[in-house]
């Protein structure tokens, strides 16, 4: 069912993370000006700064969404035989 989190899926399996992660990158490089061309400025700094600025933050804000809400380790039976030394050997957290 969509929109129905499966425990334990990882973000790198979902295609609109890919999409979002690749389009902010290309949106992030100034390869659509001509070499030496300034452009447009902003406060004597050009405009592409800005946007890659922008997009800098943009890719930092979905990958920091990927890992606190895409990312299921609750229930993720490959790391219940991994040793925590925050927990003491009842499983409960010292």
């Amino acid at each position: 069912m969509r929109g129905e989190r499966t425990p334990g899926r990882e973000p790198i399996t979902m295609p609109w993370l890919w999409v979002a992660v690749v389009g902010i990158i290309l949106i992030g490089i100034p390869w659509y000006l001509p070499p030496g061309t300034l452009g447009v400025t902003l406060f004597h700094v050009p405009a592409w700064f800005w946007v890659s600025i922008l997009a800098a933050v943009a890719l930092s804000a979905v990958c920091c969404y990927a890992c606190l809400s895409l990312w299921d380790l609750e229930d993720h039976e490959d790391w219940s035989d991994v040793d925590d030394p925050a927990r003491d050997g009842e499983g409960s957290l010292r």
